[in-house]
């Protein structure tokens, strides 16, 4: 048996080793990986785990009879609390004197059954001999027959990242709708610093969303709300409490199992507390793939009416440039920020609100400013002052980008800026001059208008910023951070021509097919450019690396003398973990190219293999991809592509090399490339189909109907005519046939030869 103390480099007979890398394990507070090369710390692979806050948790299950801990056990550590199955098993010391990792925690007794365990990080002052607080944990030995289980969150635990699976939307995002009199305000630990909260009972907080899964993360404290009603798709689904002791992003609510479909959510305080209590939001996380809505928000422009908003794009690339619009109803970016200025350089997504229809032309207004330092000249140059055509890519709708008209003097109230950002409710489906919708104030900045201020005829109107009506008139060529560019799209429905075909008693219409597109290859590297081991995302490792040529440099896309992987050995192998599962049947090569003379440190023989197991490259089980032998003719600076027939995902990658070009001391490669496959699409036939057996209605043959007829226009056809001589002309013979003319639309002419 193992004791207390001990180094255990090796689990003994019939246990397992998990390292403390292990996936199955959650870690929550500031822990990092920590790797080392120094013999003495004696880490199961070199890795393992630190934090030097106290309270930081990780978190697994296991199932089984026997337990062994393993941590760093130095006296500069501190220690941590355990609990086991809920129970307090006290403070763990983990100052042993000793300069390598010993086993701190031993337990043979247990239940034959699963169990939870929980470590959290204590303060060194807890444990006695400890200088400082820093938690070193290396791995978990459990029953040599059994696994590790993930621990997921459950409710009332802190959550400050969304799990694999998830995403997480911040409380200031502009398609949550707050309605009352919410503050966004710092909070400590709060989720990029800041949450949203309300003192007033009956206020809410709606949003929509799109997938099958939902998690609000908030804080607990001691003034908050005791009732908060939780709302989806206009039932009442629980009630929680986020009154407690101080715990920020915690997970406050859970909801699984909807319907794939687009929710309705809607978060309302109704505390019962004599004293004033708050409701907040922190964060809400929901599927991967899902998508956050407004509650006004609509994805398609035919369904926009007063109030209600659709999404778009504008990118620019230039200071004063002309920005592009696109994505019209697209999630495409992270929305514009509206404070504390909105940037002169930026790509991202903003609302365009309807504020009202006449003459068969809705009005869109963005829901900020989406662009600074730009002039009205500049904006004038464009055409985007007083109106000009925007190609979205909608051939049944006409867009004109311009700008609102603004008024002359201070006290000038005939305007569109007056019309609808100061007075108007949009069919009371928001305040007059509310700042949360048009953040006219969130920007420190002025809305240029088309307007010439009365004062000078070189001036033009700016709204805004102070108050929501406030007026001032700089020169037309004033460009500066507190001056910002807000359209106006006039949207014009044009008209529509659509037809069905009667064929036989029904309306059909035809739908043309697709060739087919046969399996390839994609044609960019699937690893981002690494800027270290784990960034921007997955994880590079390698058998070994000289000096500071470590594996992430191969996959950093930056190839140079100093951005390469060097292996200290003529054999070994690289490795790129993914954060989700793909199927690679691409990759490339780029051998040392700083001198020809390290050629001969490229691979020559290899073997390609995936895992979907390992967390380190060296652990798990590897898969056989491809073999490849006896590659040679390698150049400097020229890649060399390969492909392999492989059909399954997996989440690492491993190039292990079995022999290089002929140097005696190491392997070497620049850069890695990783491709994924892209599925065979099997062709579509073109066919008829057949939509009703009655006159369809309007709506039908506006979206259902063919607006090209072209497929039924007569095509020319060659067609041969088999004749039989029918008499002698003396120096010629005649011919007869018979062409059968309803075989073909018509006959434009016939050569008889």
């Amino acid at each position: 048996m193992a004791t207390v103390g001990q180094q255990l480099p090796t689990p003994q007979t019939g246990w397992k080793r998990s390292n403390a890398i292990s996936s199955a394990i959650s870690y929550v507070g500031t822990w990092e990986r920590f790797e080392t090369t120094i013999g003495s710390y004696q880490f199961t692979d070199n890795v393992g785990m630190f934090s030097i806050t106290a309270n930081d948790t990780m978190k697994f299950n296991f199932t089984g009879k026997k337990l062994i801990l393993k941590a760093y056990g130095n006296n500069d550590t501190s220690g941590f609390v355990l609990i086991l199955d809920g129970v307090n098993q006290g403070n763990i010391k983990t100052a042993y004197g000793t300069p390598s990792t010993v086993v701190v925690y031993e337990k043979d007794d247990l239940e034959d059954r699963e169990h939870s365990v929980e470590i959290k990080v204590l303060p060194y002052t807890s444990v006695s001999g400890a200088t400082r607080t820093r938690l070193l944990f290396d791995s978990i030995d459990i029953d040599q027959d059994r696994d590790l289980g993930l621990v997921r969150p459950v409710v009332g635990s802190r959550l400050t990242a969304p799990e694999s699976g998830w995403k997480r939307y911040d409380d200031n995002i502009s398609s949550i709708k707050y309605v009352g009199s919410f503050t966004n305000g710092a909070g400590t630990g709060a989720y990029n610093g800041y949450s949203n909260y309300t003192s007033m009972i009956g206020d809410k907080i709606v949003f929509d969303f799109e997938g099958t899964k939902l998690r609000i993360i908030g804080a607990r404290y001691t003034n908050r709300s005791d009732l908060i009603d939780i709302y989806v798709d206009g039932k009442l689904h629980g009630t929680h409490s986020q009154l407690g002791s101080e715990l920020a992003q915690v997970l406050q609510v859970e909801i699984v199992g909807l319907p794939e479909a687009r929710h309705r959510v809607e978060m309302v305080n109704k505390s019962s507390r004599s004293t004033t209590t708050f409701m907040a939001l922190d964060a809400i996380d929901i599927d991967s793939d899902g998508r956050l809505f407004h509650p006004e928000e609509v994805e398609d422009v035919s369904k926009l009416t007063i109030g209600k908003r659709i999404r778009c794009n504008y990118a620019v690339t230039s200071n004063g440039g002309e920005g592009v619009f696109s994505g019209l109803g697209k999630e495409t970016d992270d929305f514009i920020r509206t404070s504390p200025t909105v940037p002169a350089i930026n790509k991202g997504d903003f609302y365009f609100i309807m504020a009202d229809e006449f003459n068969n032309k809705n009005i869109l207004i963005a829901d900020r400013h989406i662009q600074s330092f730009v002039s009205w000249d500049q904006l004038n140059s464009y055409g985007r002052v007083f109106g000009i055509p925007v190609d979205m890519g909608m051939v049944e709708f006409n867009f004109v980008a311009r700008l609102l008209t603004g008024s002359i003097t201070s006290n000038d109230d005939y305007s569109e800026w007056y019309k609808y950002i100061v007075t108007s409710t949009l069919n009371n489906t928001t305040s007059p001059g509310d700042n949360s919708v048009w953040n006219w104030n969130s920007s420190s900045a002025y809305s240029w208008t088309t307007t010439t201020a009365s004062a000078n005829s070189t001036y033009r109107a700016r709204k805004g910023l102070s108050t929501v009506n406030a007026f001032n008139a700089p020169a037309s060529s004033n460009a500066t951070s507190n001056t910002g560019y807000r359209p106006l799209f006039e949207v014009e429905v044009l008209p529509m021509n659509r037809s069905f075909i009667n064929h036989k008693g029904a309306y059909k219409r035809f739908d043309a097919g697709t060739p087919e597109i046969p399996e390839t290859h994609a044609t960019t590297d699937s690893v981002p450019p690494m800027i270290s081991k784990s960034s921007p995302s997955g994880f590079a490792s390698a058998s070994a690396y000289f000096s500071t040529y470590d594996a992430w440099q191969a996959f950093s896309d930056a190839p140079s003398g100093n951005m390469a992987w060097i292996c200290t050995a003529r054999t070994g192998w690289i490795c790129y973990r993914f954060d989700i599962p793909k199927v690679i049947t691409k990759y490339t090569i780029l051998p040392p190219s700083d001198n020809t003379s390290v050629l001969t440190r490229s691979p020559k023989d290899w073997i390609i293999e995936g895992s979907n197991d390992s967390t380190n490259g060296s652990d798990g089980t590897w898969v056989t991809i491809d073999t490849v032998i006896g590659v040679t003719g390698w150049e400097m600076n020229k890649k060399k592509k390969f492909t392999c027939s492989n059909i399954n995902s997996y989440l690492s990658y491993r190039i292990r090399i079995t022999l290089n070009s002929g140097d005696t001391s190491y392997v070497s490669i620049w850069q890695i490339e990783l491709m994924e496959r892209i599925t065979a699409v099997p062709a579509i036939p073109s066919m008829w189909n057949t939509i009703s057996e009655t006159l369809p209605s309007v709506d039908t043959f506006i979206n259902d109907g063919m607006d090209d007829l072209s497929v039924v226009d007569r095509k020319n056809e060659n067609f041969v005519q088999i004749m039989t001589v029918k008499g002698s002309l003396g120096s010629g013979k005649f011919f007869k046939g018979r062409i059968e003319l309803k075989k073909y639309y018509e006959v434009t002419s016939v050569n008889v030869k």
